[in-house]
C-alpha cells in the first residue's frame, strides 16, 4: 500500500479525497458535495482503509476500487457487475464444491443474474445452485437479494432486503 494513498469516498462511489496520506485528516466532510450522501474512509465490513490515487500518477478519471483489498466485500458504490462477480466468487470457490459442480453453478449462476431470461428459470436456476452449493448459497444470499426482484427473493426464500 506505501505506492497509494487512502480515500473518502460517498457511499455512490464520487471522490471526497483520493490524496489523504497516513494519517486520516480531520477535515473530510460528513457529506458528499456531489450528491449529498455519507462519506466513508475505510470498509464497513473489516474497517481496511479505502485506497485512495497512486503517489506518483495523478488521473482525473480514477475509479474507486469495486471491492475491499481486505475482506473481498462490494463496496456500495459497486455496480450489478461487480456484486455478481462477488456472488460467482463465493459460490465458485466454495471447499465444498467440486469441478462438475462448479460448472453447474456456473451456468445456473448466469442464468440466475441474468435480467433478460424469464423470471420462472432464474427461480430454478437459484433452486439448482442451492442444491448444489448449500453452504455457498448461505453466504450468498445476502448478495442474490440485491440482484433479483422482490418476487424471486420470495420463491427463492430469501429476506425483503
Amino acid at each position: 500500500m506505501t505506492g497509494r494513498y487512502f480515500a473518502a469516498i460517498c457511499m455512490r462511489g464520487h471522490f471526497a479525497n483520493g490524496m489523504i496520506g497516513s494519517q486520516i485528516q480531520r477535515l473530510i466532510p460528513a457529506r458528499c458535495k456531489d450528491c449529498g450522501a455519507p462519506i466513508i474512509t475505510e470498509c464497513q465490513s473489516c474497517s481496511t482503509p479505502l485506497l485512495g490515487y497512486y503517489r506518483d500518477v495523478m488521473s482525473v478519471n480514477f475509479e474507486p476500487d469495486m471491492f475491499c483489498t481486505g475482506c473481498g466485500q462490494p463496496y456500495p458504490w459497486a455496480d450489478r457487475e461487480a456484486i455478481v462477480h462477488h456472488l460467482e466468487n463465493l459460490l465458485l470457490y466454495s471447499d465444498a464444491l467440486d469441478h462438475a459442480a462448479r460448472l453447474e453453478v456456473t451456468e445456473q449462476l448466469e442464468i440466475l443474474a441474468s435480467p433478460s431470461k424469464p423470471e420462472k428459470s432464474r427461480v430454478a436456476a437459484g433452486e439448482r445452485i442451492k442444491r448444489l452449493a448449500p453452504q455457498a448459497w448461505s453466504l450468498a444470499g445476502p448478495i442474490v437479494t440485491t440482484i433479483v426482484s422482490a418476487e424471486m427473493k420470495s420463491k427463492l426464500g430469501l429476506p425483503p432486503a
